[in-house]
């Protein structure tokens, strides 16, 4: 028994030796729960409420439109008005293909234009000189000159616009013809030509020789009561001269006969001249003065 009593003496010293160490081992922690949860949020920083953002209210998204927008314009406005300009040189023939593969074999001196990238939608020409037109089929093609137009499906015709002179040849299917106002109008068959008066009218010339109007393509000149100041334009056109004659000479005639460009100036002037009793006389290299023979 007094063994026992002294093992558990022995014990109740080492409990009493742990609780002592034990009140150095504790944290003292005085907060509450609730008190520490108040403190944290106290210590947050407070974040502002989250806005809604405009996309179109951003500058930079709004310039990136603005260039867009500038972008397609910029686009559309090469379509709508980029233009192919051709012309002619004084001697020179030229063939030009069209998007559709239609062709135009221009005459010396002549000029034309039209409007590339709307092609598909518009088959338009402006035209200026003497031209052999062959259309392919498809929508309407319309050539504009100074003084009338002529409108076509699919055809070949040539047209002569110059000056005060419009006409156009019909070769193969049919072309409508209109003055530049709209005023009178007259459809064209295979070998038929028309001619705009002074009155604004037509006149029609059938069963043509369909190779008289386009002699020119072989460089081969034919003309059947012509005036002669278009005549002598048309050889200031095929051999790059220029041709003059003094104030008040009449040149008011009419002239029928036929010019080729491989001849020489010379032999040409003196062809197409002489009938009327005129003369010529070179001034400097491609310039010649007229005059009345006996003069």
């Amino acid at each position: 028994m007094k063994k026992n009593n002294t093992y558990n003496d022995q014990q109740t010293d080492r409990w009493s030796d742990f609780e002592k160490v034990k009140e150095h081992l504790e944290i003292p922690y005085i907060k509450t729960k609730v008190e520490v949860w108040a403190e944290m949020e106290s210590k947050l920083v407070a974040l502002p409420p989250a806005r809604k953002t405009n996309l179109f209210e951003r500058s930079s998204f709004r310039l990136a439109i603005a260039a867009m927008l500038v972008l397609m314009l910029g686009i559309a406005g090469l379509m709508r008005f980029y233009t192919v300009k051709i012309e002619t040189l004084p001697g020179k023939h030229q063939l030009v293909n069209l998007p559709d593969g239609s062709s135009v074999l221009m005459n010396a001196g002549s000029a034309l234009k039209y409007h590339k990238y709307m092609w598909r939608f518009s088959r338009s020409i402006s035209f200026r000189g003497e031209g052999f037109f062959e259309v392919v089929k498809g929508s309407p093609f319309t050539v504009i000159s100074d003084h009338g137009k002529t409108r076509v499906l699919g055809t070949s015709f040539t047209i002569y616009s110059r000056d005060d002179s419009y006409r156009v040849a019909c070769l193969t299917g049919k072309v409508l013809v209109a003055d530049a106002d709209n005023l009178h109008e007259v459809v064209l068959e295979q070998n038929q030509k028309a001619e705009l008066e002074q009155n604004g009218e037509f006149d029609i010339e059938r069963n043509i020789n369909p190779t008289s109007t386009t002699t020119w393509i072989q460089n081969k000149f034919v003309f059947t009561s012509a005036p002669f100041a278009e005549v002598l334009n048309e050889v200031e056109r095929q051999f790059d001269v220029t041709i003059t004659w003094p104030q008040g000479m009449d040149i008011n005639y009419k002239y029928t006969g036929n010019f080729s460009r491989e001849q020489n100036i010379e032999q040409v002037l003196d062809f197409v001249c002489r009938p009327f009793g005129i003369k010529y006389i070179k001034i400097k290299t491609n310039v010649f003065q007229l005059s009345k023979i006996g003069n």
